[in-house]
């Protein structure tokens, strides 16, 4: 015996195709969504998450290393090796400053960075999409 779900109030009903032209629209569509690159620098979990604290912060603002640190509870070293890949890829710059003899080096995302971080997002979200 096969049982027919009802949708739920929050989940609307199916839409109704009228034929298979409406099916291949929608294929095509799928896939072209599903072909838009993933950025090879972000698609590290820890880049990522280091790309998406930056992008948090409004524009001419910074993070500090140690905020950084702190946030995204990595060790220096961990911090250190996947910042110096951003960096060396463009996503993000610097800027040191000296309190006596204590420097302090502040992270911000460039704006190549952010429109890596946008489509890179966009991109996860058209595989979830096509999952659902």
């Amino acid at each position: 015996m096969t049982t027919r779900r009802r949708p739920s109030p929050e989940q609307p009903a199916p839409a109704d195709h009228t034929g298979p032209q409406d099916a291949e629209q929608v294929l095509a569509r799928l896939a072209e969504d599903l072909r838009r690159p993933f950025d090879p620098v972000l698609t590290d979990p820890t880049r990522l998450r280091l790309q998406a604290a930056l992008q948090a912060v409004p524009d001419g603002g910074a993070m500090s290393f140690t905020a950084l640190r702190k946030v995204l509870h990595l060790t220096d070293g961990n911090l250190n090796v996947h910042l110096k890949t951003l960096v060396a890829a463009g996503f993000v710059d610097t800027e040191e400053t000296w309190t006596g003899r204590r420097r302090t080096t502040y992270y911000h995302a460039t704006p190549a960075g952010r429109a890596a971080f946008d489509g890179h997002v966009r991109a996860l979200r058209a595989v979830i999409a096509a999952a659902d």
